[in-house]
């Protein structure tokens, strides 16, 4: 229960901050954000274009290494319980400060980035 209230939380946070139209570009500059909202919402869009590089490494790891896709299926499965708790983790530190939704991203963002450069160097380098 306390999970979907986290998550709730945040994506709550996300949908009220502008979309990634042309109008809302204009309205939130990452470079610059004035807020803790605009920061998070950075931060969402980043933690998004990680999640889908991370995604796109996935896919070719199961496919150069298929003979040991179950294998590496639970690994991730099991490394996405950990990022998501290690993440909840982080943003219960921040229960009822503005900056907990960004806190939380920004953890699942770095731990993403890591995890993409870890398949990457253990299964499509090392070969």
């Amino acid at each position: 229960m306390r999970n979907f209230i986290l998550f709730s939380s945040i994506a709550l946070a996300i949908a009220t901050l502008p979309t990634n139209s042309t109008n809302a570009q204009a309205r939130v500059n990452c470079d610059d954000p004035k807020s803790v909202q605009e920061s998070a919402h950075c931060a969402g869009i980043e933690f998004q274009q990680a999640d889908r590089r991370l995604n796109q490494t996935y896919a070719r790891v199961l496919v150069r290494h298929n003979d040991q896709a179950a294998l590496i299926r639970t690994a991730q499965r099991a490394w996405i319980t950990y990022r998501d708790t290690e993440c909840a983790v982080i943003g219960a530190r921040f229960n009822g400060h503005p900056g907990r939704a960004y806190e939380i991203i920004n953890c699942k963002m770095e731990l993403t980035n890591e995890r993409e450069a870890r398949l990457t160097a253990n299964y499509l380098l090392a070969d």
